[in-house]
């Protein structure tokens, strides 16, 4: 047997036997793997940006309630110690932020579906 038989018995079998196999398992758990990570990091930042909306819409609620509750003051007495104003302005600060976030949110996962 010749140095070259021989090379291509070790080299067959490597690559028909197990040798095969094993390569192949690699390159697709490696396939896996990287998709699984890809989609763990989506899940992350899907979460990531439910938690930033949920604070923006409890400031957007919290400004919303103080302002209403500085125009029924305003109404019922009169007087609203210049309150209403400021807290008019904090509604709008807070309802800029929740749009912001929402379109951020929209470039983010909805350009990425197509």
């Amino acid at each position: 047997m010749s140095w070259y038989e021989v090379g291509i018995l070790i080299a067959s079998a490597l690559l028909g036997g197990s040798g095969l196999v094993g390569i192949t398992v690699h390159y697709i758990k490696r396939y896996i793997d990287g998709k699984l990570d890809a989609e763990e990091k989506k899940a992350s930042e899907r979460e990531e940006y439910r938690l930033k909306k949920a604070a923006c819409e409890e400031r957007m609620q919290h400004a919303e309630s103080r302002w209403i509750f500085w125009v029924n003051r305003w109404i019922e007495t009169g007087n609203h110690n210049g309150e209403l104003a400021q807290a008019f302005a904090e509604y709008q600060e807070a309802e800029k932020e929740k749009k912001e976030l929402e379109r951020e949110i929209v470039v983010k996962f909805e350009q990425h579906k197509n």
